[in-house]
């Protein structure tokens, strides 16, 4: 179907007239294709009381036609859609070819379609500035007309209404669309917001094509990358979602609402596999494993921890699981249990700085502090010291009465501090440090910046 003929405005403004009440007998004749003899035929018989000839013949050979078939009562081109209703009733008065040029069909304008319920056409702009010699569109249609973003989606949006699930964008010349309103990207621009529409009353899965479109011509637009990550997630598909709120999710990091969406599809993907091994071999390790990460994630710190458990009597090999036992009993209060899960850990990746940290600090907490300084020494040396590193070892060499080697190691650990939690705790252990080398300005001095963080903490708490 030609989706020109299709749009069929002219029918939809006689709809609204009683002039074109009755099918069987017509009271009107409008054919874009002039057949002569049949359609005066229809006159003659008494089947249609007017003979109008409407179209792109028309404005081509207006007067021809009307000298060759004497029972054409009326004539109008393609910028005189709006006088329908005139010259069907016999009070429209012949415009010369070309006139009327500056018509542009907007979303009040009645239409009848004749595509199936689920799908339509959208015209988006009428006309063409470019007179080629081959072609006689503007001759036709006149000069290269864009319809306002506000227009079409406001069409868009009642064709939703109405149960229409694809739209196709159409026009003489679809990628000039917005040139003449100073837009740039103007057919990108409107796929984006008819998706970013369709995304707002919930129709996902049908907004993902116009979001497809608008970043294959911007692809580096990030919003776009968001709304149609969005939309993957809304309709469904995070696999597909992930890439897209990745991608923005980079660009704005500081977006919580994107690294909430990026964590949601990343939870609905683990959810999916869970649910995948799950199925294939419930009893198998990484089956255990599966679950115990969901527990994990869902906050459920005790059924996690009996998981991951049971994973490790299945393979004691899994590093992982190590870990993650420690992480848990360390958060629980089981400090002992935890310093015995890292040392596990370690054993299986004795070159982990961050595991050192994990077994040193636990150690430090049992009151071993002898043997929490080796690892400790080794995590504070590595190339880019693990955050909390180089305190947790100025923390050792307090406990061990060590003052002067806790003292140096702290103001590297307050220097490199960024965060005023840190800085505060830092302070204190200074000030403990110069108090036992008999520094009492130095110890007074952090002492006294310790008080003050905390006062801030304090006040920002209530």
């Amino acid at each position: 179907m030609d989706p020109y003929l299709e749009y069929s405005t002219p029918f939809g403004l006689l709809s609204r007239q009683p002039v074109a009440a009755e099918p069987a007998g017509t009271s009107s004749s409008l054919s874009h294709r002039v057949a002569g003899s049949r359609n005066s035929e229809y006159k003659r018989t008494g089947n249609a009381r007017r003979l109008v000839v409407a179209g792109c013949l028309v404005e081509r050979y207006r007067r021809e036609l009307q000298a060759e078939i004497p029972d054409i009562d009326a004539v109008f081109g393609t910028g005189e859609i709006e006088s329908i209703i005139d010259h069907c009733e016999g009070t429209g008065s012949v415009a010369p070819a070309g006139s009327g040029h500056d018509y542009l069909y907007h979303d009040l304008t009645p239409r009848r379609r004749a595509t199936p319920r689920h799908f339509a056409y959208v015209k988006i702009n009428e006309g063409c500035d470019h007179p080629y010699s081959f072609c006689v569109i503007p001759q036709l249609r006149g000069g290269f007309r864009s319809r306002h973003f506000e227009s079409i989606i406001s069409e868009a949006r009642r064709l939703f209404g109405e149960g229409v699930r694809e739209l196709t964008l159409i026009g003489q010349d679809t990628t000039a669309y917005g040139e003449d309103l100073g837009v740039r990207n103007g057919l990108p621009g409107a796929h984006e917001l008819l998706g970013y529409d369709l995304l707002e009353v919930g129709r996902a899965e049908d907004a993902i094509p116009h979001l497809q479109t608008a970043l294959q011509e911007q692809p580096a637009n990030e919003q776009v990358e968001a709304w149609l990550g969005r939309a993957y997630l809304s309709a469904g598909r995070p696999r597909d979602a992930v890439p897209h709120l990745e991608s923005a999710a980079s660009a704005a990091p500081s977006n919580t609402q994107l690294v909430y969406l990026l964590a949601k599809a990343y939870a609905q993907l683990a959810a999916r596999t869970q649910a995948q091994l799950l199925a294939a071999d419930p009893d198998s390790v990484y089956a255990r494993l599966a679950v115990a990460e969901d527990h994990e994630v869902n906050g459920r710190a005790g059924e996690a921890l009996v998981a991951y458990r049971k994973a490790l009597e299945a393979d004691p090999g899994l590093l992982a699981a190590w870990r993650a036992v420690g992480d848990l009993e360390r958060d629980s209060g089981g400090t002992q249990a935890a310093a015995a899960a890292y040392e596990r850990a370690l054993e299986l990746d004795p070159g982990s700085v961050d595991l050192r940290l994990s077994l040193g600090q636990a150690l430090l907490s049992l009151g071993l502090a002898e043997l929490a300084l080796e690892h400790l020494q080794r995590a504070a040396s590595a190339a880019t010291p693990p955050r909390g590193a180089l305190e947790a070892l100025g923390k050792a060499y307090m406990d061990l009465d060590r003052p002067s080697e806790a003292i140096d190691v702290l103001l590297r650990a307050l220097a490199e501090a960024d965060e005023a939690e840190e800085r505060m705790r830092v302070h204190y252990w200074l000030a403990q440090g110069y108090r036992k080398v008999d520094r009492a300005a130095k110890a007074r001095a952090h002492l006294q910046k310790f008080a003050a963080l905390r006062a801030e903490f304090t006040a920002r708490d209530q």
